[in-house]
């Protein structure tokens, strides 16, 4: 098939953010085998030994060990970058809307985890991961304990979701406040609960990263705290519950494709690009929007700013992406994306 050149430009440029490693979920290894930090790999062993799970380092030098009978992955790549994996297997070997629905389903509700779908020869794997930026080792202990009981509570809910979609059932992905109607700001500098504020004081603060910074800062009726980075709009989602929990959103036009269509761009771009995960989900209008969040883990307010300029530029990279694929996909006339296996890394381990 003879493709348009700027469609081959695009194609090659999203085949090769995964052979170079550029936040790639299914990580492509070097012809070595040696592309994993020596103190990452020190200090992961060192905590998974005082965590009481017996590791090895696989082939592609992950660390791998088991928990209650799930295996997990661990990434030592890189001592700043936390990334747990379990894959599973699917129900069938059948890519269709009752999978997207449900992947959708869990990446939309669930908290930390990311669930991609990969596209196999004899059968389809499901990829579960928790990605996180990682700014103190200290942190890792709690965050592994969190990571390993979420994996798994992801899957029950893939696979819960998976069943009701197989049923004939469709799975709501509303937005049920219609949240990004225009905010009312209840406050902008003082007053409010203690979490806004928190917040409120890390994004003024948060000063200028690679020449972006925070912006119109403000607080909506629903308590989280609204901002603009590099023109565009986003949030702070607010649970006083759960004050460890740090979830950065932004939310970016479909073009207007259907939702199916949305959701398999949504996949594509998970598979590849690291912290930040997408959604589709649709708003109070009934048109559908990606949701794309980056969520983290916090032990203390000592590197709030630092991880807030982090995730929203993680969520800018996944939106980039998005338009790349997007705009490959317009220039080949196709309306379900290609999962790109041409440029697609090794299949997953089992």
């Amino acid at each position: 098939m003879n493709l348009h050149p700027r469609a081959q430009l695009l194609l090659l440029s999203l085949s090769l953010s995964s052979v170079a490693g550029c936040g790639n979920l299914f990580p492509a290894k070097s012809s070595s085998g040696n592309t994993h930090s020596s103190e990452a790999m020190a200090g992961y062993k060192a905590l998974l030994k005082s965590e009481g799970y017996p590791a090895s380092v696989d082939k592609d030098g992950d660390l791998e060990f088991s928990v209650d009978g799930t295996q997990f992955y661990l990434d030592t790549s890189d001592t700043e970058y936390f990334a747990l994996l379990a894959p599973y297997g699917t129900p069938d070997n059948e890519i269709d809307s009752a999978l997207k629905q449900a992947v959708n389903h869990v990446n939309l509700q669930q908290r930390w985890c990311k669930v991609g779908y990969k596209e196999g020869d004899s059968k389809n794997q499901l990829l579960l991961t928790v990605e996180q930026y990682t700014a103190k080792p200290g942190e890792n202990g709690p965050r592994l304990k969190m990571a390993t009981k979420k994996l798994d509570l992801c899957a029950e809910e893939f696979r819960k979701n998976y069943a009701k979609a197989k049923g004939g059932s469709s799975l709501s992905f509303q937005d049920p406040k219609g949240a990004w109607a225009k905010p009312k700001v209840v406050f902008a500098s003082s007053g409010g609960d203690a979490m806004a504020q928190r917040y409120l004081s890390a994004l003024s603060k948060a000063g200028s990263a690679n020449g972006r910074r925070f912006s119109n800062i403000s607080v909506d009726d629903d308590g989280d705290v609204r901002f603009t980075y590099a023109d565009k709009k986003g949030y702070v989602s607010i649970d006083e519950s759960s004050p460890n929990y740090q979830r950065v959103v932004m939310q970016f036009d479909t073009s207007g494709a259907n939702a199916t269509t949305s959701m398999a761009r949504a996949n594509i771009v998970n598979n590849r690009m690291k912290i930040a995960k997408v959604s589709v989900q649709k708003r109070s209008g009934g048109e559908a929007a990606y949701i794309i969040a980056s969520e983290q883990y916090l032990s203390d307010d000592s590197n709030l700013a630092d991880y807030l300029h982090a995730g929203a530029r993680a969520i800018l990279a996944a939106q980039s992406k998005l338009v790349e694929v997007e705009e490959a996909d317009a220039l080949l006339g196709t309306s379900t994306p290609s999962t790109l296996r041409a440029g697609a890394p090794a299949p997953l381990k089992y």
